[in-house]
Formats: structure tokens, sequence, C-alpha cells
């Protein structure tokens, strides 16, 4: 049944029975515990979570704040389910008490029916799935030994009509009987594939010595103990501890850590203490460090300086620090003596830690192990593996578990079981071990007694369907295969039974590990010939589901690149208004830029050239007549041209030139233009041309002066 998966599916519908008794939602710890309360078994929080995410994907419960609460239409249908069954149990019961009345007269038809409810559950206890043949037979006549002590009990003269109502409870066409007698065997199913009785292991183990178990426990597991750490698998540590300390008798669970992983364990405690001993946090400032992104550790001693004010990191680490092998002590916990130098130096460690580097170095820096925790790890794996048979063909020939909550180092065991061969884990995570080891903690009374209180029954197991009935019929079979083998003593045939159990576990734990189930080594006397058949079967539906949500994802796509052609429709519309009107701008800019460029070519014409030259024309025939009617006969010929005419021309243009260098730095674009090279040429030679200009000017009045002085003489 855990191989087939009925047992998960039956849990499943466990917690689809604790949701629906608690109206709040609840956390997968939280789940836990009501299922531990209501029916005192241990299952473990990887189980739960993927039970609980398949009836997510199933639309029964939702996930809301990292809690579960069933859908109102899953607790709709539970409901009426739930009422249905309820009143096909009434409908049993009254069934069988008019039959009582009509053929048993002188018996008290309540009682009657306690005494028999009494002994089918105890029929179904002894016989298990053997009594599916009587409810699908419907032959009392080979099945009356379970009545042999109700028949006794109330004599001869009621045996017949006992038989009788008996034979109308189990008739085919008594529907409602059917199902209450179903709903019976699907509970025993559900107890016997969670745990056995006190009675089966002993008999499994018989004549055997108390099973002694050894866990040799990594550093962070160390943490998760000691509550200085904040973890998921803090509350598979705390299972683990108190399957240590209750499974007395058969299974003698002992605890050890290895000394390199004390010094581990103590040089992490001091490299934090070396962290934070600087701030000594008042409760403010503790509360707010708690908050911020620091390691686990650190914030587990800010959560403490919270509620004691002026605590000091070394106050709080030390007596770990100090006192780790005796304070460990005090919780159960031991040191495995090793050869620490021996492994250091072994070879095949080493070579194990070389590989390891190779792969930290490809992960991020922040991320990777040093040399001495990949060192811890492979001696920590070493010291395990080296205390087992090579290799152990069963769980039952293990005495030596390791356990980590690390699963980068639960990988590492995987990767060394890959290359030796080995089908059984070295290293386990604390959930996984203590799953496995409850193969020895046999179940209470109260878990049966819950199943099949006439309350509980219908909410947990509301009708027979075709998978419980699959189950049943494969455990027949495997029965029938048992007793075929009569040359095969009992004990040899508990022991393949055992095997076989804890394989499938093994099997389990590492599917809820990676996701990968290894193929075990199975007992080929018991192997399932018609495994092909069914897991061909459950495939088919599978791909069926497959195909439909491929069809919903094909719609959704559709329909979303329908949506995106639409946005690139409207994008590619926007973009080709945008350009055209970036296009429309940079013409104008263009415009703009070529008219400025003309205006500015305009004025420097105006300002430089024309006004330059009117001016200069005025002067320069303004000098010729003032050398010509203002001094007659004193200043001629080219004397008068170099002297007065040609200078008096050329002051506007010097005047214009001493400006152009200002008009030109404030329009650049005229600077590749011929005339504004000109004009910078003048702007360079103004100087020199006044000076020529004021030079001609001198000469001339002198000359003037000096004619005017001689004529006077």
């Amino acid at each position: 049944m855990n191989e087939s998966g009925w047992w998960k599916k039956a849990v499943g519908q466990i917690i689809k029975g604790v949701l629906w008794t608690n109206h709040a939602a609840l956390s997968v710890v939280e789940v836990k515990e009501q299922m531990f309360g209501m029916l005192q078994i241990r299952v473990t929080e990887d189980v739960l979570e993927s039970q609980l995410n398949l009836l997510l994907t199933q639309g029964s419960v939702l996930f809301e704040g990292g809690k579960y609460r069933l859908t109102e239409a899953a607790r709709r249908d539970l409901t009426t389910s739930n009422k249905a069954a309820k009143a096909e149990q009434g409908e049993c019961k009254q069934s069988f008490i008019a039959s009582c009345v009509e053929l048993c007269p002188g018996l008290d038809p309540e009682q009657a029916w306690t005494e028999f409810s009494q002994a089918l559950i105890r029929s179904i206890r002894i016989s298990g799935a053997n009594l599916y043949h009587l409810i699908r037979d419907g032959n009392l006549r080979k099945n009356i030994d379970w009545l042999a002590e109700l028949r006794k009990r109330h004599g001869p003269e009621h045996e017949t009509g006992l038989m009788v109502v008996a034979e109308r409870f189990f008739a085919p066409e008594n529907q409602v009987c059917r199902s209450q007698v179903l709903r019976f065997l699907t509970a025993h199913f559900f107890a016997e594939a969670t745990q056995f009785t006190p009675e089966t292991i002993t008999a499994i183990e018989k004549g055997t010595k108390p099973r002694s178990i050894k866990v040799v426990l990594d550093t962070n597991f160390i943490f998760s103990v000691l509550g200085l750490h904040e973890n998921p698998a803090d509350d598979a540590a705390k299972s683990l501890l108190d399957l240590a300390a209750s499974s007395k008798g058969k299974l003698d669970v002992k605890l050890y850590v290895l000394p390199s992983t004390i010094d581990e364990a103590r040089k992490v405690l001091s490299h934090q203490v070396g962290a934070i001993e600087a701030i000594r946090p008042s409760r403010a400032i503790a509360a707010a460090a708690a908050g911020q992104p620091l390691s686990s550790i650190a914030k587990k001693f800010f959560e403490h300086a919270k509620r004691v004010s002026g605590l000091k990191a070394s106050e709080f680490f030390q007596p770990y620090i100090d006192d780790l092998k005796a304070i460990l002590g005090s919780h159960g916990i031991l040191v495995l003596e090793s050869q620490r130098e021996y492994f250091h130096q072994r070879q095949d460690v080493l070579d194990d830690v070389a590989v390891e580097m190779e792969a930290e170095a490809r992960r991020p820096e922040n991320k990777r192990k040093n040399y001495e925790t990949l060192l811890h790890d492979a001696v920590l794996w070493h010291v395990v593996a080296d205390r087992r048979p090579v290799p152990p063909d069963s769980p039952f020939d293990v005495q030596f578990w390791g356990v980590s909550i690390d699963w980068r180092l639960i990988s590492f065991d995987k990767k060394k079981r890959a290359q030796t061969g080995a089908k059984v884990p070295v290293i386990l995570h604390p959930e996984n071990l203590v799953q496995l080891l409850q193969f020895w903690v046999p179940r209470t009374p109260l878990l049966e007694e819950t199943l099949i209180d006439t309350i509980k029954l219908p909410l947990f197991f509301q009708s027979f369907d075709v998978e419980d009935e699959k189950a049943t019929l494969k455990v027949l079979e495997q029965l029938s295969r048992y007793e075929k083998i009569d040359d095969l003593p009992e004990p040899v045939l508990r022991q393949v039974l055992a095997n076989k159990i804890l394989r499938a576990r093994i099997t389990q734990v590492e599917a809820s590990n990676d996701d990968e189930a290894l193929a075990l080594v199975r007992d080929e006397l018991i192997s399932i010939h018609n495994e092909q058949a069914e897991s061909l079967e459950k495939t088919r539906g599978e791909l069926v589901n497959v195909s439909a949500k491929l069809q919903d994802t094909q719609a959704s796509y559709d329909d979303a690149k329908g949506k995106l052609l639409d946005s690139e429709s409207k994008y590619q519309s926007e973009a080709e208004k945008a350009q055209a009107l970036s296009d429309a701008l940079t013409g104008q800019t263009e415009l703009r830029e070529i008219a400025e460029l003309k205006f500015a070519k305009a004025k420097y014409l105006i300002y430089f050239v024309i006004v330059p030259t009117f001016f200069a024309i005025l002067l320069s025939i303004g000098s010729y007549l003032a050398a010509v009617y203002g001094f007659p006969g004193r200043v001629s010929g080219w004397k008068m041209y170099m002297l007065l005419v040609v200078p008096a021309f050329l002051i506007p243009y010097a005047a214009a030139w001493m400006m152009v260098s200002r008009y030109l730095e404030a329009n650049k674009n005229l600077t590749d233009w011929w005339p504004s090279k000109l004009g910078v040429f003048g702007s360079k030679a103004w100087k020199w041309i006044l000076g020529l200009v004021a030079a001609s000017i001198a000469t001339s009045y002198v000359e003037v002066i000096g004619r005017l002085i001689t004529g006077e003489s």
C-alpha cells in the first residue's frame, strides 16, 4: 500500500478531515500536530506538504499566508459525503436491528448490534483483506469462525437466527452494510500501512535482541537541537530526539557527534561572537536587528536580547562554546571517537574533498563551502560508511546512520552511492530517518479506535473506491504468494516481509529528497508481476491530465499571443506617429536653421560689408573734396590719394573689423562661409590698418602744415 501510493492518498483524505474539523486555516506544522492529537500518528512534513500541494492542484484547498484551508466547494462536498456516510451507518444498524428483532426475539437488539460490531472489527484485524472474499462472494457459510464466540455467548437457541441475521448483513443487495464493512476494512488498511501493532513487531523480531541504531549528527543538526538557529528542520530534529527517548524495548537509538563536528560548531559560534560582540543592544536595537538579513544564529541572539536588556554575545554563546560536549550530553548526544588524523590524511577522503572543491568553485562566492567544511562533511560520510557492512543488503543490516539538514551533504551521499552502487543511504534528513525508524515504533490503540469511531469513520473514509479495491486485491495477491511457499520457515518469511517494508520506506525517502525514486534491491520472491500494467494505466491517466492541461495552456498562450499582437500593432502605430512628428520637427528645425543662417549672412553683409563700404565711399569723397577745395594746390597727385583718400576709405572697414570676431562667436554657423573668413582675417589686421591710416593722416597733415608755413613765409 505504501508502494502503490494508496497510503498517501489516504493521508490526503485524513488531511481534508482535519481541515474540515478546523474552520481556521492551518500550517503544515499545525496539520501535523492535529493529526497526532486526533490519531496518534506521526506523518513527516514533506509527506504532508506534498499531499497538501496535490490537494491544492485539485482545487480542494487554498493556500493563503502560509496556511491551508478547505475551499468552500470541498467543504460542502465533504459535509455532504459525511452526512451520506452517517446515514448509511444508521440504515445499516437499523437493518441489523430489524433482522435481529424478527429472527432473535429473545435478544436485546442494541446489545446484539454492539457485540456483532465488535466481533466484526476483531475479524477485520485478524483476517484483514481476506474479509474482502466474504464481501465479494456473500458466502457466510465458509466464513463463520469469527462468529463462534458470539454464538456461544447466546446459546444454541439463537445460533440459527444469528446466522441468518449475519447472512442478511453480508448479502450482496445490502449495500449500506457492505459500505460500512468496507469502511472498516479501509480504516484497518490505513492503520496497518502507517505503523505496526506491538504484536506484529514482536513477531517480526522474534528471538532477536533489541535493535541498536547509532545516529551520527551533523553540525547544523546540533544547532537545531540547542535552539540556536531558525531552520525548517528544527521540528524534525526534535522528533528524532523524542523518538530516541521514547523508543525503548525493540529499538535502542543512540545519538553521536564527531569531535570534528564539535570543533566546527565552536568555530561557528566563536565567529558569531566576534561579528556581533561590539553590539550591546538595547531592547529596541535588538528588536530592529532581529528583522535584518543576519545569520539565523545571530538572529537567535537578538531574539533573546529583546527580552534581556544589555545581554552580551559572549555571555549568551560562551557556555555553548566552553561546555558544548556537556550540554549535548544532557540531550543524550555522546561523542563518537574517531581517528581524526587518519581520516584527514586518507587519500579517498582527500579525493572527495578535491572533487567537491571543484563543484563549489562554480557556485557564487558567498555560497561556497570552504575546505575545512568540505573536509568535515567527507570525514562524516566516511566514518559512517566504514562502520557498515559492505554493501548492506537491507536496512535491517544497518546500524550506523548519518543525519544532516544540509541538502548539499545529502546530495554528496547520493553521488557517492551512485559511484559505489550502494542502495541504502548513508546520510538522511532527520524527517526521513524518523519515517524509517517508525517501523520499530508500534502504533497505539488510539489510532485504530479513532479510525473506526462511528463519528470519525465517515469523515475520514466516505467510500470504498476503485483504488481501495485495487489495494485490497494487491494485499490478497501478496498473501497468496506467501501462503504457497511451504519450504521457507516462518522466521525467514518474517525477515522477507520486514526487508520489503523497509526497502519501500527507503524508496519513499529517496523520492521525497529529490523526486527521483531509486530502484532498490527487492526480493524476487515477492515482486509484483502486474506492476508494469498498473504503471501503464496510471501513466495513461496522467497523460490525459497532462493533455488537458496542455490544451488549457495552449488556449492561454493563443489568447496572450493575440493580446501581444494587438499591443505590437498599437505600438507600431504609435511609433509611426512619433517618427512622423520627429521627421516634421527635424524638417522645421532644418528650415529654421537655414532661415537663421540666411539672416545671419544678411546681417553680416550689412554690418561688415555694405555699411562700411557706404561710409568708406563718403569719407574718401569727403577727404578728396577737402583736399581739393580746402587746400587748393597744396596736396595733389598720388600723395593726396595715399595720404588722405585711401586712409579715409579704410577707416570704416577697420572699425567694422574690430567687432566682426564678436559677431562670429555669436553666430558659429558662419564659420565656414568665405566672407566670414575674410572678416576673421580683417579682425586680426585692423590694428595694422588703423596704424597705417594714422601714419598716412599724420604724414599728410605734416606736409600740409609745412607747405602752409612755407607759403606764409
